[in-house]
């Protein structure tokens, strides 16, 4: 932990001898960045990333300006700040991006098992879309095709409603009924 008071660490300016300083070696001025810095990445990142997350990509950022500082950038010491901020931007960003909702997977199809149903399992699927389909032919044949368009073919309601020739009041009510109608056959059976 580090031990100077609030006061020291707003006391100390960004300039060419602070830099020269860090890039030394300098513990105190080493311990004032990682003080001052962590925090100010530690609120740029709060909100947008799990607090799970957040320590590690504080200790990223601190890691990757600590070496761009000893590799000599930035090139002015009041550009400091801003540079980290920089850094823990582009951090963000990839971190958001390497969890981007659709990603290009390489799989190895060799090394893939096998999740093919076995024999019991596809007959009990048959069966079952057997019933289905006996229940289904018991029902009007519009209520029939209202649920057939909609929960498996996937059609969507205003669709449904120019094929049909109905208000989407008309076609909520055909819909109930219908289901009403499938939940009581299916009963039966």
């Amino acid at each position: 932990m580090l031990i100077e008071s609030p006061r020291e660490v707003r006391t100390i300016q960004f300039d060419e001898a602070y830099l020269a300083r860090l890039r030394k070696g300098d513990d105190f001025t080493a311990r004032h960045f990682d003080r001052h810095f962590r925090r100010l990445v530690k609120m740029q990142l709060w909100g947008r990333f799990r607090p799970d997350q957040i320590g590690d990509m504080v200790d990223d950022v601190m890691a990757a300006v600590i070496e761009k500082v000893m590799a000599g950038e930035p090139k002015e010491a009041a550009c400091l700040p801003g540079y980290v901020r920089g850094i823990c931007a582009n951090l963000q960003k990839r971190e958001i991006r390497s969890h981007a909702k659709y990603q290009v997977v390489d799989l190895d199809l060799d090394r893939l098992t096998c999740n093919a149903e076995s024999p019991e399992e596809k007959a009990l699927d048959e069966e079952k879309a057997s019933a289905v389909w006996k229940v289904l032919e018991r029902l009007r044949v519009r209520q029939r095709n209202v649920l057939l368009d909609l929960h498996y073919h996937g059609m969507e309601r205003d669709e449904a409603c120019k094929k049909y020739g109905v208000t989407r009041d008309q076609l909520k009510l055909i819909l109930f009924h219908a289901r009403q109608k499938f939940q009581r056959e299916w009963n039966k059976r």
